[in-house]
């Protein structure tokens, strides 16, 4: 069945997604839908499968294009990994196909296109910087989108002087219509081109400068190209921005900051904090330790009077030793915060540090903080849990699961980080009521010490609030399960029953899962109790 066919039968497309796939199933069924995706990955209707190079790249083909022209206006949102779609898109909103160069087409073409995704695999790179008539599409279609509000490009296949210049007029002519931007690579920009393109962002509310996780991973950086980016660096500094920046307020809410192989992107930003007294929250992932201290002399209220969320996960992962992140560092910047909402420290917290970084919060005593992360860090032990629960009594989120799934040692597993043993009833250890006793959610992995040994209930009844919980029977162990907003027990049949029963008082429990113990609690027992969780919308249980 031609394509023609299928975009005449979809009168109202909006979503078009399209990979770049190696199936020789052209489609299967025709259906009429909102969302229209070319694509395994994001088929989810099972009823459209397209191999892309086998189909449009025959685009000399006029019905084909004819179909799509007449579909133009009425897409609101584009992701591809193949720059193709955009040859596509421009030359349907064309009268008809003309050669490259194309000519101006209708600035208003895409008038509801609101979502726009550009990314590419590493293979598709050379191909792409080589190929102007597929650059000069991506912009055409990002200048015919005025109201265009989240755009995703790889900004580093505009490297070119006049692609920069094209693509940082479009971004300005939208002004606050667009409010989000990310681009997923700028390794290879030099420091004054990003910084002339930040202050073309000005008017954005969440600017996105991360690789993707994969870009991270690459091979270890040459002595000559780290002495290439060193200089970068330097060069990132050395920029007196005083007078171009002078009269630019950047309405930035959430700035997460450049990481990689290259971080001079973070030295380019960090006097652009200085005006950007709206945001609100900061992520520095992956930031190597020579250029914190350049970032960290920006962290107090009077230069990011709004600052409520701060996120330095992965931090480890290029420090060795974190003695610099101490009490006498992060820490009391940090502090110096009054108004902080949520903090994040996936794997940034060394054994020497983890007991001072629990000490911190619980003599700080943040009144404000509602949010913790601290997930995949081993060395936090539960009693240093225990300060920061009885220290924080606004907190409704503490998440110790262990998000690292990458493999070690050839193993795929991941290993409890936080054990519960010793967490007891607190009356019997005459410490007082837990403080946070609005929790919601916690997510928590432990080690078994005992097959007996069951979560307190004196947590749960002072912790009423809870949500959401989920046990999973471990089958080996060392082995857990994990996700979001679980609960993970080990136990055996009676200890899982008198957990289910201590649960009993969670009067706003919203989902149950119980995985795996099917045999161990009676179906009788869940059903005796599903009349005290009034508030509960989702029970698995097998």
């Amino acid at each position: 069945m031609h394509a023609a066919v299928q975009f005449a039968n979809i009168p109202h497309l909006v979503d078009l997604v399209c990979d770049n796939l190696t199936t020789r199933d052209i489609y299967r069924s025709t259906i009429v839908c909102r969302d229209f995706y070319l694509g395994f990955s994001r088929n989810i209707f099972n009823s459209i499968n397209i191999e892309w190079r086998a189909t449009f790249n025959k685009l000399t083909r006029h019905d084909t294009l004819k179909a799509l022209s007449s579909q133009t206006g009425n897409i609101h949102s584009v992701s591809t990994t193949f720059a193709e779609t955009f040859r596509v898109l421009v030359q349907a909103a064309l009268p008809s196909p003309c050669p490259v160069p194309y000519p101006a087409i209708d600035p208003t073409a895409f008038h509801r296109l609101r979502t726009l995704e550009c990314i590419y695999s590493g293979s598709s790179y050379p191909k792409l910087l080589k190929n102007r008539k597929y650059l000069s599409s991506i912009l055409s279609v990002i200048e015919s989108s005025p109201n265009l509000e989240s755009l995703h490009l790889g900004f580093f296949l505009f490297k070119e002087p006049d692609y920069i210049q094209r693509l940082m007029s479009a971004i300005r002519k939208k002004g606050r219509c667009l409010q989000e931007i990310h681009f997923t690579s700028n390794e290879y920009v030099g420091s004054r081109t990003l910084r002339e393109l930040l202050w073309s962002c000005a008017a954005v509310h969440r600017l996105n400068l991360s690789a993707k996780y994969y870009d991270l991973l690459r091979s270890p950086i040459e002595p000559n190209e780290a002495r290439h980016l060193d200089k970068l660096a330097k060069e990132a500094l050395s920029i007196d921005d005083g007078c171009e920046t002078a009269d630019i307020v950047f309405q930035w809410r959430q700035l997460i900051l450049p990481c990689g192989r290259s971080d001079f992107g973070v030295l380019a930003l960090v006097p652009v904090l200085r005006h950007c007294p709206l945001l609100e929250e900061l992520k520095a992932p992956m930031v190597r330790s020579r250029y914190y201290p350049e970032l960290l002399q920006y962290f107090s209220p009077s230069v990011l009077p709004k600052l409520s969320r701060v996120d330095f996960r992965y931090l480890s992962m290029f420090i060795p030793d974190l003695e610099y992140f101490s009490s006498s560092n992060v820490y009391s910047i940090l502090h110096s915060f009054g108004s902080l909402e949520s903090v994040v420290a996936w794997n940034s917290i060394s054994t020497k540090r983890s007991g001072v970084f629990a000490d911190w919060l619980a003599s700080n005593c943040f009144s404000t903080l509602e949010r913790l992360d601290i997930s995949g860090c081993p060395q936090f032990r539960s009693p240093h849990l225990q300060r920061i629960l009885r220290a924080c009594p606004m907190l409704k989120e503490v998440d110790a699961l262990n998000k690292d799934r990458r493999p070690s040692h050839g193993s795929d597993l991941t290993w409890p980080l936080l054990d519960l043993y010793d967490i007891k009833d607190s009356k019997e250890k005459g410490d007082g009521e837990w403080a946070c006793l609005g929790l919601e959610v916690l997510q928590l992995c432990y080690t078994e010490r005992d097959a007996t040994v069951a979560i307190p209930a004196a947590l749960y009844k002072q912790i009423s609030k809870l949500k959401r919980i989920q046990v999973l029977r471990l089958m080996n162990a060392g082995t857990i399960g994990c996700g979001d907003n679980m609960i993970i027990i080990k136990e055996e049949s009676d200890s899982v029953k008198k957990a289910v029963k201590e649960w009993s008082c969670l009067s706003d429990l919203r989902e149950l899962r119980l995985l795996g113990l099917k045999p161990y609690v009676p179906e009788e027992y869940i059903k005796e109790r599903r009349t005290q969780w009034t508030k509960l919308e989702r029970l698995y249980y097998d």
